[in-house]
């Protein structure tokens, strides 16, 4: 039998079949956790004047959450020569001035939260980060997200790893600066990622060993640069180094 505007009603069930996955398709598109959906925000700047979860991986190598306007003048201190970003915004007009005015090299290379163990970042694109992470020429250097904790902690494990320290400590110094939401997925990615590629490449450019050893204390839960305790390493090593001329010796 003939439907409306001459159809057959096989023609009209297909139809709605079709509208109905386009339906779907569009829904699962909404819902998928992807970089562009990913919502995370940097925290509320304090009165310190330095960004939350501000740490000093080793001399010239710093991490911490998204930099904002308030921050800028500490960092300044750092005669920063690159700064690499791990979240996918767009930077705000504020930052790319903070940046053209200190000529920092800037490279943006976004990585995906680990919040569903089918969709993570594959191994190409975080030792993209890490060969920037390992080239001395950049240095002092820059690595944030938006908190300084999932993201960046999970490319700081991995940095650890290469530069040779056990997979138990980087795990203890991520939870120790993603505290209180460890994510079982970074730790999983953590545990996951061959360091094997950059190992040699680490070694030969001085990232094993010395300034960049695994701690040998009762905790591996910080740098050798911190305390035991994150309050400490944020308020008091990192930030004496960040007003000290030390940054400003490996060029």
């Amino acid at each position: 039998m003939t439907g409306k505007r001459g159809r057959t009603a096989s023609q009209w069930a297909l139809a709605d079949e079709l509208a109905s996955s386009l339906a779907a398709l569009q829904t699962s598109q909404a819902n998928s956790k992807t970089i562009e959906l990913d919502e995370s925000h940097p925290p509320t700047p304090d009165d310190t004047g330095r960004p939350d979860n501000f740490q000093m991986i080793a001399p010239g190598l710093y991490r911490c959450s998204y930099p904002q306007s308030v921050h800028f003048p500490q960092l300044e201190g750092l005669n920063l020569k690159t700064i690499v970003t791990l979240v996918a915004q767009d930077l705000p007009e504020e930052y790319t001035d903070f940046l053209s005015s200190n000529a920092i090299s800037h490279h943006h290379i976004p990585i995906l939260a680990n919040k569903d163990e089918d969709i993570y970042t594959d191994a190409e694109t975080i030792n993209k980060v890490l060969s920037i992470m390992l080239e001395p020429r950049n240095y002092p250097m820059l690595v944030h997200c938006n908190k300084g904790k999932h993201r960046t902690g999970c490319v700081t494990a991995c940095f650890r790893k290469v530069t040779g320290w056990t997979t138990e400590a980087c795990l203890e110094e991520y939870e120790r600066y993603s505290s209180p939401k460890s994510r079982s997925l970074d730790k999983a990615f953590i545990r996951r990622y061959d360091a094997s590629i950059l190992k040699p490449v680490a070694l030969e450019r001085g990232f094993v060993g010395g300034v960049y050893r695994q701690p040998v204390s009762e905790s591996t839960k910080s740098s050798i640069y911190t305390t035991n305790t994150v309050e400490t390493a944020t308020t008091s090593d990192s930030l004496d180094y960040l007003n000290s001329g030390e940054s400003q010796k490996r060029n």
